[in-house]
């Protein structure tokens, strides 16, 4: 195969772009496939990060109980943290469940396609 060089102009195709079709992807994948059903993406991180959040939470918790001063700790705040954003994910499946139910329903479609239907005795 023989290739020529460009005649006009020149290409537009640099490392900027690529980063812009990466993130095509990454949306087209998510659409195929968490579109119908968002919370098993959310609801899974959200889950991973709440338990996160968890141990270490309950890891201060044994050390004040313990007697030792917990206070001004980083760690403490990171557990914090990771709870109230592992809740925001969950609550974020949620909502997104109930809009993709929504709009299914609003419009007399089915959140699922029947691929095959077998008839037994026939």
């Amino acid at each position: 195969m023989k290739h020529h060089a460009r005649q006009f102009g020149k290409s537009k195709y640099n490392l900027n772009r690529t980063f812009k079709v990466i993130s095509d992807l990454l949306l087209m994948v998510f659409f195929r496939k968490y579109m119908q059903k968002p919370m098993h993406l959310f609801g899974t991180m959200g889950s991973i990060v709440f338990g996160i959040g968890g141990i270490i939470n309950l890891y201060f918790l044994t050390r004040k109980i313990m007697g030792h001063d917990i206070w001004g700790k980083p760690m403490l705040l990171l557990g914090v943290l990771l709870l109230i954003a592992g809740i925001q994910l969950i609550t974020t499946g949620f909502v997104l469940e109930l809009l993709m139910r929504t709009y299914y329903e609003s419009q007399g479609k089915k959140t699922y396609n029947i691929r095959e239907k077998h008839t037994y005795g026939q």
